[in-house]
């Protein structure tokens, strides 16, 4: 009896695992008749969640629950201080072990799978596929399971496209493709846009637009432009650093100028480059729009730069000493020399050409040594206020006629 009594006490703390899931327990008392053998586990009585410490337990990590009076061992919510105590596929967030859902991955011939991990398949072509670029690859599925995003403009285009009669009628990545029967009646369905092509901002992605050079004199027939950068701050690019190829990429600051640039790519200059002349000039503050030397300030005449298909007259300073008009050299000096080809006659490419400024030079003239370029080629003597010195630089510019060849003829004009 004493020995039953025993058992009795510790019915409910003597459980042994038995097959890594099933319990075995031993129970013996009065009413027993002796030993029995039973595979369902007791439900041991509680107050508090301490009331089930030190029990047995299934073999899994987790935490003892008190429910409704009885000790429920929960192995969803196991207690961990760091993702080493939870099990495989589960990671320790805010003391608990919760389940983790894996990095999804877009695979497949095609990009038509969306996974936990890649997979391969065979390169057969559905017409669903297209719309693939509509979508993106993640956690979308049912419980968080891997999965393409159901969003509109992906379910529309699976669904066979929606009826349009312009562009506009369809969402982003899409296009109207417009299609005339035998009774010159016009229906459309929106449709993919191919790789690189465009009908609106929309299409393009951050930092780009959608730029259309020209579309087809014919109706109906598609319209598509191409995604280019916007330039939003004008920034220097050093002309002949994008490869040795002869594709014509854009325009771009030289530091002094917008020019033409060819290459192989962009990269890694892309938002620095301008689709057109007039951009770069506009974002980077250069004069624009001249159609002849007369519209550009004094010193300065029109440079046209061409393109494919289009022309653009730029106002550039004047070499040293040359000129178009009077404007362009010192007081006291005129133009000479120079042809302006005037219309009806013929004028070719090369008819114009500039004068040089001509006269007596003014009385002597204080400048500023110094100011004309960082260039180490020496220009002549100058005069200071003070005295004859000799000055460098890069050219005189507007200050030639200031200044003279020797020193003895800077002193006889300047200093007496």
């Amino acid at each position: 009896m004493r020995q039953a009594s025993l058992v009795n006490r510790l019915l409910h703390r003597l459980l042994l695992v038995a097959g890594g899931s099933a319990l075995l327990v031993v129970a013996a008392g009065p009413d027993s008749g002796g030993c029995e053998v039973s595979t369902e586990a007791p439900q041991v009585q509680c107050v508090a969640v301490a009331d089930c410490e030190g029990l047995a337990h299934d073999l899994c990590v987790g935490a003892w629950q008190c429910q409704a009076g009885s000790c429920q061992w929960d192995c969803a919510q196991a207690a961990c201080a760091s993702d080493s105590d939870c099990a495989k596929g589960q990671a320790c967030v805010g003391g608990k072990c919760q389940a983790v859902q894996p990095a999804c991955v877009q695979s497949g011939c095609s990009g038509e799978v969306c996974a936990a991990e890649a997979v391969y398949t065979s390169c057969i072509w559905q017409d669903w596929f297209a719309c693939l670029k509509l979508t993106t690859c993640g956690a979308f599925g049912d419980g968080g399971a891997c999965g393409f995003e159901q969003n509109d403009a992906f379910l529309k285009c699976v669904a066979g496209g929606v009826g349009c009669s312009t562009d506009a009628d369809c969402a982003a990545g899409l296009w109207c493709h417009l299609v005339m029967d035998s009774g010159g009646g016009v229906s459309g369905t929106c449709e993919p846009l191919g790789a690189g092509q465009c009908v609106r901002d929309a299409d393009c992605g951050d930092g780009f637009r959608c730029v259309v050079e020209a579309c087809p004199a014919c109706y109906p027939c598609p319209c598509f432009g191409t995604c280019q950068p916007v330039q939003t701050a004008c920034q220097t690019v050093k002309p002949g650093s994008h490869g040795e190829c002869k594709m014509l990429l854009g325009f771009i600051f030289d530091g002094s100028q917008c020019v033409t640039e060819g290459g192989c790519s962009c990269d890694p200059d892309c938002k620095a480059f301008f689709a057109s002349l007039e951009e770069c000039q506009k974002a980077c503050g250069i004069a624009t729009g001249c159609k002849d030397h007369q519209e550009c300030p004094s010193g300065q005449e029109c440079k046209t730069y061409c393109g494919n298909g289009w022309c653009s007259g730029v106002c550039e300073a004047l070499p040293d000493g040359e000129c178009w008009y009077d404007k362009d050299c010192p007081a006291g000096q005129t133009c000479e020399g120079e042809f302006i080809c005037q219309p009806p006659a013929l004028c070719g490419p090369l008819a114009d050409h500039t004068g040089k400024c001509a006269g007596i030079a003014p009385a002597c003239t204080a400048l500023k040594p110094g100011s004309h370029g960082l260039c180490d080629m020496v220009l002549g003597w100058i005069f200071d206020g003070h005295d004859c010195m000799l000055e460098s630089g890069c050219g005189c510019g507007n200050d030639c006629a200031y200044f003279f060849e020797t020193p003895e003829d800077c002193k006889a004009a300047c200093l007496g």
